[in-house]
């Protein structure tokens, strides 16, 4: 449409039948042993909306979700065979549902970011979905000092060249997420960069990327120790560096060190005061000095990666590394546009709880899918809004019947535009500041 640079691509737009097919999710439901035989209650593809549409609404009673399926069912179910049907069949039928959804890949990839070395850019981050807190007993958090909270994580992985969901499950909320770091591994091969956040931080997690003849980025958290080829460590490195950049070859850890490429960048003296302002204001909070090593640190922005100079230089590093953002935006739209914190609101079984949280990974799955189809369109810019994405995703859902799962996904592309920003984004301030 003239005006906003954005457009519906030419092939067939997505419908709900085509994301998840009836077929496929009753073969699914049999499976699953869901269901063993027909029955005029109950129909696979009315039961994942109803879920969907419990997340979405915050609508999340059993007498909600079976009022939801009798739409898709010649005769209504109660709401106590509604919570009879939400068992561990039904949590195993929705775990292999959310598995179909994410392997199905609905378009080829297109190089979102430019023209870069890699095949493609892997990214893995985790969200708390929290729940009321009569559900520590099945679902305990980490706490709040008071009393027990409720939770759990859900970890996704994705490309961020093509815009899909490579792996999507959730786990307890207590797992700190370097012990998911080796989730990603398994979907690695080479050619591949693997962009990590500090809290997946795992020497020999990276190690097994480079095995994979992958590469990988990360910032380097402050416990991990490494020294350069004269044995100097980090602080002496930074103490020494004459200019605005150090780029060299160090050895990264103590115990099985491994060789990799240390990118160091000073900041501007506006940043580095703020870091180091809030660095003392947290140790006061907790009633700690701040150790000079970490004032120095706080100077410079610093990661490391086994990307070679010849490949990436330094400044466009950081441009990379932004791009990791991509997915805090997916998990912000995800609790934006659904009510989930709603759903989960009240106490109930295991079961249905887990149905719950499956749904709105499901949903965010599946919003990631027509938003990265929106992207890949040869006739649009890449304009489309993630957040506005999920919501106009939402409202599709919530208007889906047992006549229309046909419909496809077809938003009025004005109303996905992103709009202008008068001021840069923190990670475009960032990176202008570093390049």
């Amino acid at each position: 449409r003239r005006g906003t640079g954005l457009s519906m691509p030419n092939r067939k737009p997505h419908s709900f039948a085509t994301l998840l097919a009836p077929e496929a999710l009753d073969s699914i439901a049999r499976s699953s042993g869901v269901v063993s035989r027909q029955s005029p209650k109950f129909n696979a593809a009315g039961f994942v909306l109803a879920l969907l549409g419990a997340a979405s609404r915050g609508a999340s009673s059993y007498n909600q979700v079976a009022a939801a399926l009798a739409g898709f069912a010649p005769r209504p179910m109660s709401r106590q065979a509604m919570s009879g049907r939400l068992s561990p069949k039904s949590t195993d039928f929705l775990t292999n549902v959310l598995a179909a959804a994410v392997a199905r890949r609905t378009r080829p990839s297109f190089a979102a970011l430019g023209e870069l070395p890699f095949r493609r850019v892997l990214v893995e981050d985790s969200t708390v979905v929290s729940m009321f807190k009569g559900n520590a007993a099945a679902f305990p958090n980490n706490g709040n000092g008071r009393t027990d909270t409720a939770g759990c994580k859900l970890d996704l992985v994705t490309d961020l060249l093509s815009g899909e969901a490579l792996a999507a499950r959730f786990c307890a909320a207590r797992e700190p997420d370097q012990a998911l770091s080796s989730e990603i591994i398994g979907h690695c091969r080479e050619g591949d960069l693997v962009l990590r956040d500090m809290g997946y931080f795992c020497i020999h997690a990276l190690d097994d990327i480079d095995s994979r003849g992958a590469f990988w980025l990360s910032r380097l958290p402050a416990n991990v120790g490494l020294r350069d080829r004269r044995g100097r460590r980090l602080a002496e490195l930074l103490k020494a560096a004459p200019g605005k950049r150090v780029d060299i070859r160090v050895q990264l850890g103590s115990r099985v060190p491994i060789g990799c490429r240390l990118v160091a960048t000073r900041l501007g003296k506006a940043q580095a005061a703020a870091n180091r302002r809030h660095r003392r204001r947290e140790g006061k909070r907790r009633g700690k000095t701040p150790s000079k090593e970490g004032l120095l640190r706080d100077a410079w922005s610093i990661v490391v990666t086994n990307v070679p100079k010849e490949t990436v230089p330094a400044a466009r590093l950081w441009a990379l590394y932004a791009q990791r953002w991509s997915i805090e935006i997916a998990f912000r739209a995800a609790k934006q546009s659904s009510n989930t914190h709603k759903a989960l609101g009240h106490r109930s079984s295991e079961h249905h709880i887990k149905a719950l949280v499956l749904a709105t990974a499901l949903l965010t799955v599946l919003a990631m899918k027509v938003h990265a189809q929106l992207r890949a369109a040869p006739d649009a810019d890449r304009g489309a809004s993630l957040e506005k994405t999920y919501d106009a995703f939402v409202d599709y859902v919530l208007r889906r019947s047992a006549h229309n799962l046909d419909e496809p996904f077809a938003p009025d592309p004005r109303h996905l535009a992103h709009d202008k920003r008068a001021r840069p984004t923190l990670w475009q301030s960032i990176t202008r500041c570093l390049g």
